[in-house]
């Protein structure tokens, strides 16, 4: 646009320059009813340049009044799926939160488990061991009792 406007102000300043050097070429010869249709004609060109000019920046404007509506409907289109994205991060927000009161719930049931497992490792443990002590008395009464009839019987003993 600046450009534009530069090189509109050039051809004006070339205008007014070329009807300055013809005026002081023909200063003494043009009669004052020339000079002034000289000056009319030497407006009505830079007349027509400045209604082109003109005509340039209206279609230029209404080319910008195009973008700017443009860019008006691409942040419209912006703004909403801003907003979807924003109602998703929500969704995944709940989501993440819903999967970390599960994740909690599972890992207290798993310490509830493992208490229970190993407090039923603990009961096993010492039933086998009552129950080895219970084995070995048996058999030291056993054993006795084998040794006393051996002995009433006069037995030899077994190796």
């Amino acid at each position: 646009m600046a450009a534009v406007l530069q090189s509109h102000q050039r051809d004006y300043c070339l205008s007014e320059r070329l009807i300055e050097r013809i005026f002081l070429q023909r200063k003494d010869h043009i009669e004052k009813g020339e000079e002034d249709m000289l000056l009319y004609i030497c407006t009505m060109a830079d007349m027509d340049k400045i209604l082109q000019a003109l005509e340039r920046l209206e279609n230029g404007q209404n080319s910008l009044r195009g973008d700017v509506k443009s860019l008006h409907a691409t942040v419209d289109q912006q703004g909403k799926a801003i907003v979807a994205l924003q109602e998703g991060q929500k969704t995944l927000e709940q989501g993440q939160k819903s999967l970390a009161e599960h994740q909690t719930t599972l890992e207290l049931k798993m310490e509830a488990s493992i208490a229970y497992q190993k407090q039923a490792y603990e009961e096993t443990t010492k039933l086998l061991l009552n129950i080895i002590e219970i084995d070995g008395q048996e058999q030291n009464t056993i054993k006795k009792r084998v040794d006393q009839i051996e002995k009433h019987l006069s037995l030899p003993p077994v190796k």
